[in-house]
């Protein structure tokens, strides 16, 4: 389904204009055109293009295969292509979990909103697609993955409401921007255009004329639902260290990988989409030829985008770091493990050695003090456990036992 909304001095208009009638709309100075698709439909994507003429090579990549995020230039107008994020826990991850039951996908919407700083409200819906290395299929199960069993201590995940079981799921947003059309075209059902024409509606007084209070809605859209997403799998990072000490801590080193793989398949987000904003500015900054001049007041709005992109790739690299931290501590703790483990066989095997050495001259054939005689029964038999409680106590006060 193709949506077109018209603005007018930043005001949303009832204006019906059929696709054929584009191209004129585009040409009027007072309006700003808002297009947005369902899905990447090929005839209606060419049909934009004959009207709009965008470039051939953006119209490929909107067709195409996944892109990394990126913003080119194609002498009038841009092509962006972005993601939105959402972070959602695995059916089952804590009922089921404890049972032994398969892990699989969560449908519903992303989880809390970023801080005071980030404005908007929960994430959309989940797309079953991801950012390379992440599953791109829309079944929600994922194929081997059997969900740990959980056992909360005191403070840990499952009291706190942390995610058992996190996984992200982010859909592809491609977009052709012109002066005064923005043309939306979402990979999947992730993408809430709803949300982002309300926040133009309340951005609009910060532009009258041309595209750049829908495009900053886009993005500020598109970041706030990576900055929840970031700060989501944050706090699943500063949660994991509470399953060191939990009834079966082996969980913990399952968990780190796969946090430690929706970490990196966020990055890989983040990381481009710095690039993206740091093009934006730049083009606030100073004109480019071929384009119209750029608007100083949309530049601190930009701007505060940017700063929480940047936020969301602090908080991706920090909490990689406690993944990693938390693993290596897992290790150690293991290590550690294994030697009390081996003090305690030890000192049980000197202690058993005792009385095996005594009983074992009771096989030979050599006469010795004591054989046949009830005295050295008596006299093998208080040395057993004279030798073995002395070897105990010297053992429990090095705490070996």
């Amino acid at each position: 389904m193709l949506r077109i909304r018209v603005y007018r001095d930043g005001r949303a208009t009832d204006e019906k204009v059929p696709l054929d009638q584009l191209g004129r709309l585009a040409k009027d100075p007072d309006a700003t055109v808002w297009i947005d698709l369902d899905s990447p439909d090929p005839e209606t994507i060419e049909a934009l293009r004959d009207q709009l003429g965008f470039h051939k090579l953006a119209v490929e990549d909107v067709l195409g295969t996944r892109q990394r995020p990126k913003l080119e230039t194609y002498g009038d107008h841009f092509f962006l292509t972005a993601y939105v994020t959402a972070v959602g826990e695995a059916p089952n991850a804590r009922a089921g979990g404890r049972t032994g039951g398969g892990a699989g996908r969560a449908d519903g919407g992303g989880i809390g909103g970023a801080d005071g700083a980030s404005r908007g409200g929960g994430s959309g819906g989940l797309a079953g697609e991801q950012v390379g290395g992440v599953d791109q299929e829309q079944n929600p199960v994922r194929n081997g993955d059997v969900g740990p069993a959980e056992s909360a201590v005191d403070g840990g995940p499952e009291e706190s409401g942390a995610l058992l079981d996190p996984r992200l799921r982010s859909t592809e947003v491609s977009a052709f921007i012109t002066d005064s059309v923005v043309v939306v075209v979402p990979g999947g059902s992730g993408f809430d255009a709803d949300e982002v024409l309300r926040r133009a509606e309340e951005n609009a007084d910060i532009c009258h004329r041309g595209s750049g209070f829908l495009v900053y809605s886009l993005l500020d859209y598109l970041v706030d639902r990576q900055l929840e997403a970031a700060e989501a799998l944050d706090a699943c990072a500063d949660d994991l260290g509470s399953l060191l000490f939990a009834h079966r801590p082996q969980d913990v080193q399952l968990r780190s990988f796969r946090l430690h793989k929706e970490l990196t398949s966020l990055r890989r987000v983040l990381i481009p989409m710095r690039e993206v904003l740091s093009a934006v500015l730049r083009h606030q900054s100073a004109p480019q030829p071929g384009l119209a001049p750029p608007n100083a007041e949309l530049l601190p709005y930009f701007q505060d985008v940017y700063d929480h992109v940047l936020r969301a790739v602090d908080w991706t690299e920090s909490a990689r770091d406690m993944v990693n931290n938390v693993l290596q501590t897992f290790l150690t703790i293991q290590g550690n493990n294994m030697n009390v483990i081996m003090k305690k066989v030890t000192s049980w095997a000197a202690i058993i050695a005792v009385p095996t050495a005594i009983t074992g001259f009771y096989g030979m054939n050599v006469p010795y003090p004591g054989v046949g005689t009830q005295w050295g029964a008596v006299l093998a038999a208080v040395l057993m456990a004279l030798l073995s409680v002395g070897l105990y106590a010297i053992f429990k006060r090095k705490n070996w036992l």
